[in-house]
């Protein structure tokens, strides 16, 4: 009972703190309102001007105490076109999201200055025009702004435009345990490649999700799944893969902790091309999930199809 009334004592107290820390909200008009929960920003469209997010927030930020950590920003809804350089260079927040901006097409790999030091959780979803392939601004992409943040344990990239996942795409991450580019199936990505050790510098992940990104094996560098670590769980349901060609998933097969395969239909390819599975059916056995034959296939799975082939 004292444990749980020091801990109300000290939520109150940093809620006030962080309340206290807010700029006036006639200095955060028209765009931002600032609150327990951090920054809120949303552009209505009533507003006559273009918003300079950048001179906004230089101009907040004298208001601001040096040692304030806000819990959140979020940017939605938005007029943006991009982020420049600067734009927050002595703003901290923890987690930060930028969601449904139908204009925002580049965001600068130094737009956030101090809060690369502080930020556990970025959230990019419902960008249509944020990518890393033909954005106007090819000397910087997605993945320069991503990889700036080095204390990252949660990363959620939704519903963008990614068109690819470049060589050790997301570079050295040490405290990231959730790598989330899932989408649905009303609304799946457009992958065209994933190149060499993509997720290799992410020694703490645990949750990778691929879902609905239109992944084959065709697009799957052979060296993709080099590096990952030993205690993730990866989703690869809903995706065009019919077969696991040993070249491309062994190495993930061998590593992680569980894959995820196939969908709401049993569309898998029992057949010579996954049959090195076969050669240590225990081992796989605890790692592979969702490996349904087809229909029309004589075996319900692929340990079905592995213990049945060794009879013949």
């Amino acid at each position: 009972m004292v444990r749980r009334l020091l801990f109300l004592v000290v939520s109150l107290y940093l809620v006030d703190l962080i309340v206290t820390n807010c700029p006036p909200e006639d200095d955060l008009r028209p765009f931002c309102m600032c609150n327990y929960q951090g920054f809120l920003c949303i552009q209505s469209g009533d507003e006559t001007d273009p918003w300079d997010i950048k001179d906004y927030f230089e101009r907040l930020s004298p208001l601001i105490a040096e040692d304030t950590v806000f819990p959140q920003l979020k940017l939605r809804n938005t007029e943006l076109k991009e982020i420049p350089a600067g734009t927050f260079q002595n703003f901290k927040f923890r987690n930060i999201s930028i969601l449904f901006n139908k204009y925002l097409d580049f965001i600068h790999p130094d737009a956030f200055g101090a809060t690369h030091e502080t930020t556990t959780e970025l959230i990019l979803s419902s960008n249509p025009r944020l990518t890393n392939d033909g954005s106007g601004h090819n000397e910087h992409d997605v993945f320069d702004v991503v990889n700036k943040f080095k204390r990252l344990q949660n990363l959620y990239l939704f519903d963008d435009s990614i068109a690819s996942f470049p060589d050790e795409a997301f570079g050295k991450h040490p405290e990231l345990e959730d790598l989330i580019l899932s989408y649905d199936d009303e609304s799946p990505a457009n992958l065209r490649s994933i190149g060499k050790r993509v997720f290799s510098g992410l020694p703490k992940l645990v949750d990778l999700r691929l879902a609905y990104a239109n992944i084959s094996p065709e697009i799957i560098h052979d060296k993709a799944f080099d590096g990952i670590g030993g205690n993730v769980e990866i989703n690869l349901k809903g995706n065009p893969i019919s077969r696991l060609p040993k070249k491309k998933f062994k190495t993930l097969l061998d590593n992680a902790r569980k894959v995820f395969v196939g969908g709401p239909q049993a569309t898998m390819e029992c057949d010579e091309e996954s049959a090195w599975i076969c050669k240590d059916v225990p081992k796989y056995k605890e790692v592979l999930e969702g490996f349904r034959c087809r229909y029309d296939s004589e075996f319900e799975d692929i340990f079905e199809y592995c213990e049945k082939r060794g009879k013949k």
